[in-house]
């Protein structure tokens, strides 16, 4: 699950575990050049994710209106722990962003960490008006929307996919603007 090209990883396990190697190699005299470089990659994939939607919406993200598809660190789960999709929230609410989420599940959970958020139940509520759209948790529930419907209450259609979810599907043909994870 983890080989895949995506906004990286997250989850209350691996990160821990990757530190906890690092300092047990530091302990014992050895440099962890590689492991660093694997927590090093996964926050640089964070800032990708931003990037690329500066791509689409312009540079300054104030008062621009960004859904956030998915706030668990995996499908099938309400843990948000050392979730990306958090992570990322935090850097647009940085930059003055408006964010309105989903998630299948873990809205509770995300709300009790992160409370500027407007939190939707459903996911058409959370793109109306959006400039863009991220796909941040692979939840196979989002690749059956009705990619029409929802650029319909779009400002503007943008997406950026980062779990790849919907790659070569119907949003680039209905005239998504789209941007995956990943490639070019």
């Amino acid at each position: 699950e983890y080989l895949e090209a995506g906004i990286g990883f997250g989850g209350p396990c691996l990160e821990k575990d990757l530190k906890a190697l690092i300092k047990i190699a530091e302990a014992s005299g050895y440099e962890p050049g590689l492991l660093r470089a694997v927590l090093e990659k996964n926050e640089y994939q964070v800032r990708q994710v931003i990037a690329k939607l500066k791509e689409l919406v312009g540079y300054l993200l104030y008062r621009k209106v960004i859904a956030v598809f998915g706030l668990a660190f995996k499908p099938g789960t309400n843990d948000v722990r050392t979730s990306l999709s958090l992570r990322v929230i935090d850097l647009l609410l940085r930059e003055g962003a408006i964010v309105r989420a989903h998630d299948p599940l873990a809205i509770p959970e995300a709300r009790a960490i992160e409370p500027r958020v407007e939190y939707c139940e459903d996911p058409y509520e959370a793109v109306r008006d959006a400039d863009a759209v991220l796909i941040l948790t692979g939840w196979p529930e989002y690749r059956d929307l009705d990619w029409q419907r929802i650029k319909g209450l779009m400002a503007a259609p943008n997406l950026v996919d980062g779990r790849n979810l919907l790659e070569g599907r119907e949003p680039v043909d209905i005239g998504f603007v789209y941007r995956g994870v990943g490639r070019k």
